[in-house]
């Protein structure tokens, strides 16, 4: 049996990050192939993600300081993720080192790489890390099948994204995630590129349900607010409108926000400090409302059909979010402000429509990879 590894962020301590690289594997396991995650873990990646990090200035080291009094559940959630990976990932023995990484490719018969900013100079991941430390997801030095899936460059310039490209053309098969991705590398390389779903997508609700087992019986109505920002007057104002939000249909609110310690003072806002992978996904689905500013909180509120509010905020990557809700016919649950979502016209989603144009680029994506394996 062809034998596939899988490079990516798998990882993080990040709910997207993970789910995306469970669903890649399960993706290509579906297409028969047997898979391994390679399990290349950069020290940058490790330092983000530790309790109380050194290495990223004073103010993030006090932020993490502030945040002693939730250790214990902190320590829970990192466990919670490794528990994830451990039990529902084919991994291997952990590297660190990028050139140990290259030299571990050579098992396979091919290697994906992707999904998420794995090609992002600016990603959590990579922003002060050395160049060479992106060349595993590069496939740098293998001499095998190499394909790229959905992978992104984020907001890289053209200059950042030249010293890339030499190893980029080396690939058999190369798709992007967004479509504006998409067209800058077809410029580049000189040939088309396409886009394709995020690897979340590939799995269909029915399947991330049966999966991780996500029903949830006789729960009390909530609304979930999920948030990656550390801007903390910002969480403020918006868990105070998610909380008038909640309050007006008698629900509570829970709150997902891993970084920072932030005092509730609503009497109906839980928060959910030590949620791991699984409660998440949990959490998410069994949500009678999502609002969220993440990529991956909105893109699996769609999936799993969840009515929702995607913060969007001007410039940045926002357009990771916008592209693929304009496409879907959702531009409409894009807000700039939490405040829209007590000035706009509540409505529930009817999803017949967006589903259909779902399961379109749910085949074209798996078109995609079913040509890029077949000719190994």
């Amino acid at each position: 049996m062809t034998n596939i590894g899988i490079i990516t962020y798998h990882a993080a301590y990040n709910f997207g990050s993970m789910m995306q690289a469970f669903a890649t594997q399960r993706a290509v396991e579906k297409l028969g192939y047997r898979t391994e995650i390679i399990n290349y873990r950069m020290p940058m990646q490790k330092e983000y993600y530790k309790l109380y990090r050194t290495k990223y200035g004073l103010h993030t080291w006090l932020r993490d300081i502030e945040k002693l009094p939730l250790q214990k559940q902190r320590v829970l959630r990192a466990d919670k993720f490794e528990n994830f990976i451990t039990r529902n990932m084919n991994v291997g023995d952990e590297i660190n080192d990028p050139e140990k990484c290259s030299a571990y490719m050579d098992k396979f018969d091919c290697v994906i790489s992707g999904s998420d900013q794995i090609w992002n100079k600016h990603s959590l991941e990579l922003e002060r890390s050395d160049p060479k430390f992106m060349n595993p997801y590069l496939l740098h030095g293998f001499k095998g099948h190499k394909v790229s899936y959905a992978s992104s460059i984020g907001n890289m310039t053209d200059q950042e994204l030249d010293s890339i490209v030499k190893e980029i053309r080396t690939f058999q098969h190369i798709s992007m995630r967004e479509e504006s991705s998409a067209t800058r590398m077809s410029q580049k390389l000189g040939k088309a590129v396409i886009s394709v779903v995020d690897p979340t997508f590939l799995i269909k609700k029915n399947e991330w349900i049966d999966y991780l087992n996500l029903k949830v019986i006789n729960t009390e109505p909530y609304v979930l607010y999920y948030t990656l920002s550390d801007n903390i007057k910002n969480i403020k104002k918006v868990t105070t409108v998610v909380s008038q939000f909640a309050s007006k249909r008698g629900q509570r609110v829970l709150r997902i926000v891993p970084y920072v310690n932030l005092p509730i003072k609503e009497k109906n806002v839980i928060d959910c400090i030590d949620f791991g992978p699984n409660e998440f996904m949990k959490a998410l689905y069994n949500a009678t409302e999502v609002v969220t500013d993440s990529y991956h909180g909105t893109i699996l509120s769609v999936n799993l059909n969840k009515d929702f509010y995607s913060l969007c905020h001007a410039g940045g990557t926002e357009f990771r979010k916008t592209e693929i809700l304009n496409t879907l016919g959702l531009s409409d649950r894009i807000i700039s402000s939490a405040n829209d979502i007590l000035n706009k016209k509540y409505y529930n989603i009817d999803y017949y429509q967006v589903d259909a144009k779902l399961d379109k680029l749910h085949a074209r994506s798996i078109e995609y990879l079913k040509d890029a394996l077949s000719d190994i």
